[in-house]
């Protein structure tokens, strides 16, 4: 599964995590299909750039 791994809301890395390594980094946020990367702001549960929503 492709995580973000975010720090202060920041995108800061782009990782994959097996499902059962999940709790092994509590920094990361699933990325699901998004087109996320390393730069945009995760705030309010969303993926943000440019101030506009990642979808």
């Amino acid at each position: 599964m492709n995580f973000a791994v975010v720090q202060n809301g920041v995108v800061v890395n782009m990782i994959v995590i097996a499902p059962y390594n999940t709790s092994d980094f509590p920094d990361s946020v699933p990325v699901g299909d998004k087109p996320v990367g390393i730069g945009d702001e995760y705030r309010d549960g969303k993926f943000w750039r440019n101030h506009q929503e990642i979808r």
